[in-house]
Parts: C-alpha cells; sequence; structure tokens
C-alpha cells in the first residue's frame, strides 16, 4: 500500500471504522494505547482477531 498515512488505516478496514470515534484519546491508533474501542470489541468478539492482527501488521509496516 502506497500513500497511506498510518494513522489513517483504520479506515480502511470497514469493521474498525464504528469503533475509531469511541476511543479515549483522538490520536488512538488502535495498537496498544488504554481504553481503545478497538481493542475492546476485538477483546468482546465484535472484531475479528485475524483482521485485528492484518490492520496491526499493516500499520507497523510488517508486510508479508
Amino acid at each position: 500500500m502506497w500513500d497511506i498515512i498510518a494513522e489513517e488505516m483504520a479506515s480502511y478496514f470497514r469493521d474498525l471504522r464504528p469503533y475509531v470515534s469511541h476511543c479515549h484519546f483522538p490520536d488512538c491508533t488502535h495498537t496498544h494505547e488504554a481504553d481503545c474501542a478497538v481493542k475492546g470489541a476485538v477483546a468482546d468478539g465484535r472484531i475479528d482477531q485475524r483482521r485485528y492482527e492484518s490492520y496491526c501488521g499493516l500499520f507497523h509496516g510488517e508486510l508479508d
């Protein structure tokens, strides 16, 4: 993926989008912050763990 800013990555994952605006911090990366709505949705099973791991891998530039 070219020309994509890491901070905008979540907007490309439609299953993450509904939760992004509910995070405690407006600049949440959804990778390590406390009170992250995306991580909470993963923990509750509302977001598939594999999709979240894919997001994290892309966010950190770890492409297979």
